[in-house]
């Protein structure tokens, strides 16, 4: 009998028949159906030869009939031998059993080192050896992921310093590579903006390709984008206020303005001031006159003789007047403000 069969009777696989006769060249008339023989099945309209163990194969009925498709290799159960013709019951030994050639082993094992055990791509899951899990597949156990993934929380995770994309693993990225998640970037780093990076309270060194924490004030640096925020580092060493800010014990806080000098401003008008020092809570109004690129504090201020400026040493001391009309600001003001 050749391996492949053409039909040429007048009736075909699947039809009603009453005697051998009937059907196509080597089909037969059972229970009244022309079938193939056992040892073959239907492929196309032809009848094939069933594959025998360790043949390739895409379904069981392909395989003889002990034999079962299993990882597309006809093979028998795993408590059962192949003695050439069919499968056998017998005394394979299971995994981490003691050995001496791969026929002791159940099905799918090897004889590895004198011991029936799965390949390395593999894991034990009862009764055969399969393929370890891929990144985002489900866990039971560290045993049943790929060699350098943790079961973490029932599933096959990547290592720390990598991400999952289509069940693969790969290396997180550096700052400003391009991202969608916080998930693909190194570290503490986020996904800002469509790139990778470092907290407010980090920067980036590349010599280390990691986000590493900002200086305090007084810390060693070589430049300001390692030092906090309102810090700079000055002389190239130290982390320290910047010009505009000071010290109050917690953190750098900007100065507050003791004249119209320090103010922000590009018109005349009545504005707040702390000629006590930068320290003080001590706020009074002050008339502030702008000319070109310089803010006058307005210390007197006389045009329509609404105001009597004949008064005692103590009001001169104080002050008098309206800061938004004729006015004497106060030698108590002004004398202790040390830019005035």
């Amino acid at each position: 009998m050749s391996e492949t069969k053409s039909f040429k009777s007048e009736k075909i696989f699947g039809m009603q028949c009453y005697s051998q006769t009937e059907c196509q060249d080597d089909l037969f008339c059972v229970a009244g159906i022309c079938s193939c023989p056992d040892t073959y099945f239907l492929d196309e309209n032809k009848c094939v030869r069933r594959k025998a163990s360790k043949e390739e194969c895409s379904k069981s009925a392909d395989c003889q009939p002990s034999l079962s498709c299993f990882r597309q290799i006809c093979q028998c159960p795993s408590s059962d031998f192949w003695n050439g013709s069919t499968c056998t019951l017998s005394m394979r030994k299971t995994v981490n059993s003691t050995c001496n050639s791969y026929p002791e082993c159940k099905e799918t094992l090897e004889c590895k080192e004198d011991i029936c055990q799965c390949r390395d791509t593999d894991y034990w899951d009862g009764s055969y050896c399969v393929n370890k899990k891929l990144p985002g597949m489900t866990c039971k156990d560290q045993f049943e992921c790929r060699t350098d993934l943790p079961c973490l929380d029932g599933t096959c995770n990547c290592p720390d310093t990598e991400f999952l994309e289509e069940h693969k693993c790969l290396s997180k990225k550096i700052e400003n590579s391009v991202c969608q998640t916080t998930a693909e970037c190194k570290d503490t780093m986020n996904c800002r903006n469509g790139k990778c990076k470092c907290t407010d309270l980090e920067y980036w060194k590349s010599e280390n390709e990691q986000c590493i924490l900002k200086k305090e004030l007084g810390g060693d640096c070589s430049s300001s984008i390692e030092c906090q925020k309102n810090l700079e580092c000055k002389s190239g060493d130290t982390c320290v206020c910047k010009s505009s800010t000071y010290w109050n014990g917690i953190n750098c806080v900007k100065n507050l303005p003791s004249e119209c000098e320090d103010i922000d401003i590009d018109t005349d008008g009545v504005y707040s001031v702390y000629p006590k020092g930068k320290t003080s809570s001590r706020r009074i109004s002050v008339y502030c006159v702008v000319t070109g690129e310089k803010k006058w504090t307005v210390i007197q201020r006389r045009y329509d003789g609404s105001v009597d400026f004949y008064r005692s040493l103590s009001e001169y001391t104080e002050g008098f007047g309206r800061v938004d009309k004729e006015h004497w600001l106060g030698l108590e003001t002004f004398i202790v403000s040390p830019s005035m």
